[in-house]
């Protein structure tokens, strides 16, 4: 099975009602919410 992004959203709110739709146009389909980690501001800054 191949992983894809199909999109990503800055809340849970917004990820499951798309997700809900997805299924619901696409009931045969599998799909996952997956969240990337967000790092404080001062660690992303460090790390350059």
């Amino acid at each position: 099975m191949q992983n894809i992004t199909v999109a990503r959203f800055r809340n849970r709110s917004d990820a499951e009602g798309h997700f809900n739709a997805y299924r619901h146009l696409m009931p045969e389909a599998k799909f996952v919410v997956m969240f990337d980690p967000v790092l404080p501001l001062e660690h992303q800054l460090n790390r350059r």
